[in-house]
C-alpha cells in the first residue's frame, strides 16, 4: 500500500462516502435554482449563491444533472467564459467580474446529504452551532446561502486516528483509524435509510488518492476535465485500497434531537478500519 499522508486519506473517504451515498441510496434530487448575488467577495470572485447545496458533481451519479455552466434568462453561460467557475461544495457560480445579469440560474442535481469535513467532535458541532434546514422547497424571504451557513440533512465527518499496532516483521504497523459520521436528517424515514447505507458499508473498500489525484481546485470547481468517481477509481489497483473493518452505529435519543432541532433526527456512525504502514521508515 502506498504511503499517504492523513489529509489525503480524509480526501479520499470523503470521495468514497458521498460516490456511495449518491449511487446505492439514489440521494439526490435535479432541480432548477435562481442565483443571487452575494453582499461579499469571494477571493475576489464575484458569487451568486443558491438557496440550496450541495450540488452534484460527479458523473458516474446515473441521472444526476451536472451544472456545466449557468443560465442569464434563456442565455447559457458555459464554465469559463468571464471566468465562471462553478463552486459545487457551495452551490454557487464563481466570475471574476461582475457580471450584468437579468437573473442567473443554474439546471443541476441537489444532494440530499452535504458530505462535508469538520474537526469538531459531534457533540460540539450538536450545541455549539446553529443549524439551517436545507429546504426541498423555497422558503420566504428567498436568498443564497452563506459559504459558512451549516445546514442539514447532511454528513459531518470527523477524521480521529486512534494506535499504531505491530503488523509484520521489518517494521510495518496497523493503523488503527476511525471516522466518525455525524448524520443530522429532517424525517424518521431519511435516518433509517441513510443507517442501512451506513451499516452496509462494512467491509466495502475504497481507493486511496494523492492530493494530486483529487478533483476539486480551491473554489469548489474541477481541477480539470470532469469528474467520474468510478474513472477514477480505475486508475488504482488492489495495493491501493483501504478496507472498512466495521461500522457502528448509534442514534440519540429524542431529547438530544429537540435540543437541537424539533425536525432533526440523528445518527452517529463510526467507520473503524486498519491500514498497514511503515511508519519508522
Amino acid at each position: 500500500m502506498q504511503e499517504l499522508p492523513w489529509h489525503n486519506l480524509v480526501g479520499s473517504f470523503l470521495l468514497w462516502l458521498d460516490d456511495y451515498v449518491l449511487r446505492q441510496g439514489e440521494a439526490f434530487s435535479n432541480a432548477t435554482m435562481t442565483l443571487y448575488p452575494s453582499n461579499t467577495r469571494i477571493n475576489g470572485l464575484y458569487a451568486y449563491s443558491a438557496p440550496y447545496k450541495q450540488w452534484v458533481s460527479n458523473y458516474a451519479v446515473t441521472g444526476a444533472n451536472i451544472p456545466s455552466g449557468v443560465f442569464d434568462g434563456a442565455t447559457f453561460i458555459p464554465r469559463g467564459t468571464s471566468g465562471l467557475k462553478v463552486d459545487f461544495e457551495n452551490g454557487r457560480a464563481l466570475f471574476t467580474s461582475d457580471v450584468a445579469s437579468t437573473g442567473f440560474t443554474v439546471s443541476g442535481a441537489i444532494k440530499d446529504f452535504n458530505v462535508q469535513f469538520s474537526a469538531e467532535e459531534p457533540q460540539v458541532l450538536l450545541y455549539d452551532y446553529k443549524w439551517f434546514l436545507n429546504p426541498k422547497y423555497p422558503k420566504l424571504p428567498i436568498s443564497g446561502l452563506k459559504e459558512n451557513e451549516l445546514t442539514y440533512p447532511a454528513l459531518y465527518v470527523n477524521f480521529q486516528p486512534k494506535r499504531n499496532e505491530p503488523y509484520a516483521m521489518g517494521g510495518m504497523d496497523n493503523s488503527i483509524v476511525n471516522f466518525r459520521v455525524l448524520a443530522l436528517t429532517d424525517t424518521i424515514f431519511q435516518r433509517v435509510a441513510i443507517d442501512q447505507l451506513f451499516m452496509d458499508a462494512a467491509r466495502r473498500y475504497f481507493p486511496l488518492f494523492s492530493s494530486a489525484e483529487l478533483p476539486y481546485d480551491v473554489y469548489g470547481d474541477f481541477k480539470s476535465g470532469l469528474y467520474n468517481y468510478l474513472t477514477l477509481c480505475g486508475t488504482k489497483d488492489s495495493s491501493d485500497l483501504v478496507c472498512i473493518d466495521e461500522v457502528n452505529i448509534s442514534t440519540l435519543d429524542n431529547k438530544i434531537n429537540k435540543s437541537v432541532g424539533s425536525s432533526v433526527y440523528i445518527t452517529v456512525a463510526d467507520f473503524k478500519m486498519g491500514i498497514p504502514r511503515y511508519p519508522r521508515l
